[in-house]
């Protein structure tokens, strides 16, 4: 909210880096799904309207259950700690008991998210330095790198006007600051040429390398929501004592609130905002301030207005109106105000000095894909073509915007995926490596946050890695060498696999019902072990047991095509037939359709031969009538003792049909 200048403009504030793009203001998919409802609010503006926004909402929400799977005490993350290592969060902190904080005055322009920016990192910074003051870094500066007088930069806000945290990580992130406010103080402006050209050839005095963005919340008549999640007490709980031990560990907050005419009023020192969400949106503007501290036992009284908090409790946070506002600069938000938590950013690294990622590639097309990845992405990168190396600036990787990573058709080798993985990619959320030549995906446990992997046609056996992809939905890893898919038991968000082309025999699925679609079609399935002369049935592969199961996801109400075998009675195999040239099974149709089992290592046997002498003659002839006398129902005879029949059709087997035969091999002999 401007200083001194009303304005009123009801659009709500919410914040993302986890999984947010942070190109300037280009236009996207308002049918997006993730996108958040007030960014969609902001694209339905007018061009006119959008630039009397100064909170420009952020594109995506925080996810609260995402957040705390990555971000916890429970996964050992020494930034959830409190700083002096206590167990226990005090019930009242204040950053200013530590260091004096300079309070900043933004003026009349909509810079007050800038102001917030570095008002964060400069609690930050004196905290991990033992200041005994904020350093004083520029606003100015940030100001214009990342305004339209820059058309490379992609920014289409006027300098001057509103913006959000994620602008200036992306001035951040190009490598442009911040800067000293000594080097480009606030009272200064710029316009020509050479004036801008030096600003943006200015070298940083920081590097920003790490940062975090809290869950999106809500407040609404004491109830606090995570998108249409209502939050429990102990949801609250954690997740305020999350921000409390960032404000003791790391340094102030970045966050967002509405506000009205009353805010802005220098003079009304015992102002005490709280906005429980009625309000009417023309009566209100957003506004960007700092966390700098808490009372639990802040008393809900103190807050002006009709409405009252339902329970105690508020944040300190400190204003960019000069100290002449409020109390010397600061204020106090009530826990439940409705914006004050759903806007929350804060720095975990920030020092002086310049990281850079280098990797030369073997593989030109990975190298030429890799580069244009960055490139479409707007992230800084440096290549040689001659020598196939990039280099990035490794700053906030956390928030590297690529969430596609499409490497197929590239000749790729588990080399080529060893050397991808020097870059991270924290953001990514679909990879594609199919149609190359890889044999391992062990490399890619680095992008296990994924949602989709393609890992398609290539000469992979093993995907036990998969299991550590908690997040994977969508498994395509056809025409591969595939035998075991029991590691994917454990993923619960997977509903769509495609896995066909492989050599999948079994598997220990829990519940392939679950899965939306669950595609196995054309398994290479065979039977290697040598067939004894004595032996001449196979059992079916659990697979093909599967698919005669009406209530097995596998199942096939089509049937089967046998070649050189027959079903044995009890239906869980094959009897072969060793005099056939080709013996296989072949299913139909299904999820399992067009899967081939074959039985590929038996003596063939010559048929008629019943003595084995090498040849058919009189003796076999007998001796197969012998064996029909025997088994008058055949049941029992062997596929190649079955030369003899009721060959002239009199409905029984004698001795005229084994003249009758005989003749027939005679001829068949000649």
């Amino acid at each position: 909210m401007k200083n001194l200048k009303k304005l009123i403009l009801g659009i709500g504030i919410v914040g993302i880096i986890f999984s947010g793009s942070i190109l300037a203001d280009s236009e996207i998919n308002n049918e997006d799904e993730k996108l958040s409802q007030d960014y969609i609010n902001y694209l339905n503006l007018s061009d006119e309207e959008k630039q009397k926004v100064e909170i420009i909402p952020e594109k995506y929400d925080v996810d609260y259950d995402e957040f705390f799977s990555k971000y916890s005490d429970d996964n050992n993350n020494e930034d959830s700690l409190p700083i002096d290592g206590s167990t226990t969060i005090p019930t009242s902190f204040d950053l200013r008991k530590k260091f004096k904080i300079n309070v900043e005055n933004q003026g009349s322009e909509g810079n007050c998210w800038i102001f917030a920016t570095l008002g964060a990192m400069r609690t930050h910074l004196a905290l991990k330095n033992s200041l005994s003051v904020t350093p004083n870094l520029s606003e100015r500066h940030l100001d214009y790198l990342t305004s339209n007088l820059y058309t490379d930069k992609n920014f289409l806000r006027e300098q001057g006007a509103g913006g959000n945290f994620t602008y200036s990580l992306r001035y951040f992130m190009n490598n442009d600051g911040p800067v000293l406010e000594s080097k480009v103080p606030y009272s200064n402006s710029y316009s020509t040429a050479a004036e801008l050209k030096k600003l943006d050839a200015m070298t940083p005095d920081y590097y920003v390398h790490k940062i975090v963005s809290f869950p999106t919340i809500k407040v609404k008549n004491g109830l606090y929501y995570n998108g249409s999640k209502q939050l429990t007490d102990a949801e609250v709980t954690t997740f305020r004592n999350q921000v409390k031990k960032h404000i003791m560990n790391n340094g102030g907050v970045y966050c967002s609130i509405r506000t009205n005419s009353k805010f802005a009023d220098s003079g009304n020192k015992h102002y005490n905002q709280f906005d429980d969400g009625s309000i009417d949106r023309s009566e209100c503007g957003g506004h960007a301030i700092t966390i700098i501290g808490w009372d639990d036992n802040y008393s809900r009284n103190n807050f002006y207005g009709a409405f009252k908090p339902k329970k105690n409790g508020a944040w300190l946070v400190v204003n960019n109106y000069g100290e002449n506002w409020g109390y010397n600069g600061t204020q106090w938000i009530s826990y439940e105000d409705y914006r004050v938590n759903s806007d929350l950013h804060g720095f975990l690294s920030v020092d002086k000095t310049l990281r850079k990622v280098s990797q030369t590639f073997s593989n030109q097309k990975l190298y030429n894909a890799l580069k244009k990845c960055y490139t479409d992405a707007s992230y800084s990168v440096t290549s040689n073509d001659t020598s196939k190396t990039l280099s990035i600036i490794d700053l906030i990787d956390n928030v590297n915007t690529i969430n596609v990573l499409n490497l197929s058709n590239l000749e790729l080798t588990d080399e080529d995926l060893n050397q991808l993985t020097t870059f991270s990619f924290p953001k990514v959320n679909r990879i594609s490596v199919s149609s190359n030549k890889i044999t391992t995906i062990n490399s890619l446990y680095k992008y296990r946050d994924a949602t989709t992997l393609d890992i398609g046609y290539n000469n992979i056996s093993s995907i036990g890695v998969v299991s550590q992809f908690e997040n994977l939905a969508t498994l395509t890893a056809s025409s591969n060498n595939i035998t075991n898919i029991d590691c994917l038991s454990s993923l619960q968000n997977l509903k769509t696999l495609y896995i066909s082309n492989n050599q999948i025999a079994s598997y220990h699925l829990a519940d392939t019902s679950k899965y939306s679609t669950f595609n196995l079609l054309s398994q290479k399935l065979t039977f290697s072990n040598k067939l004894e002369d004595g032996s001449y049935e196979v059992a079916y592969p659990d697979v093909i047991l599967r698919s005669k199961d009406k209530d097995d996801k596998l199942y096939t109400p089509y049937g089967m095509k046998y070649v050189g075998c027959k079903e044995t009675s009890d239906g869980k195999g094959i009897l072969v037939d060793k005099t056939a040239k080709e013996v296989y099974v072949f299913v139909k149709g299904g999820n399992l359709g067009s899967t081939k089992f074959s039985i590929t290592n038996y003596d063939k046997l010559k048929k008629g031969d019943i003595n084995k002498d090498g040849k058919v003659d009189l003796l076999d002839v007998f001796l197969s009538y012998n064996k029909n006398l025997k088994y008058a129902s055949g049941s029992e005879l062997k596929w190649e003792e079955l030369i003899l029949t009721d060959f002239n059709g009199d409905e029984k087997v004698d001795l005229l049909d084994v003249y009758l035969v005989y003749n027939k091999y005679l001829k068949e002999s000649k």
